[in-house]
């Protein structure tokens, strides 16, 4: 398996409980990769996120979370071994803003 270089950054949350990451393409070999999080506190559990292999050819995955503050961690797998994670990304997924609602 060739070394996974991975970099997440992140765009705005399209909604409330969202969070969409994004990365490089990926050009070593792999079947396909698995997305991790865990809560921003030491030490970190990492649970996965995704139920079957991203694609390889994918550069986002949106996670969906109860509002507070996560990590992410991408790793590629190839034959059922996974690399090392790629750098770990952090963030706020916020309560929904609802002042906008008013009542009649």
């Amino acid at each position: 398996m060739k070394k996974l270089l991975v970099f997440l950054l992140f765009t705005s949350s399209a909604f409330a409980g969202t969070q969409t990451l994004t990365w490089d393409v990926y050009s070593g070999t792999a079947d396909g990769f698995n997305m991790y999080r865990s809560d921003d506190i030491l030490p970190r559990v990492w649970v996965k996120v995704n139920a079957a292999l991203i694609p390889v050819t994918d550069t986002t995955y949106v996670d969906t979370a109860p509002p507070g503050a996560y990590c992410w961690q991408l790793k590629a797998e190839d034959q059922s071994v996974e690399s090392a994670g790629s750098n770990i990304s952090c963030d706020v997924i916020e309560v929904e803003d609802v002042t906008g609602l008013s009542s009649q």
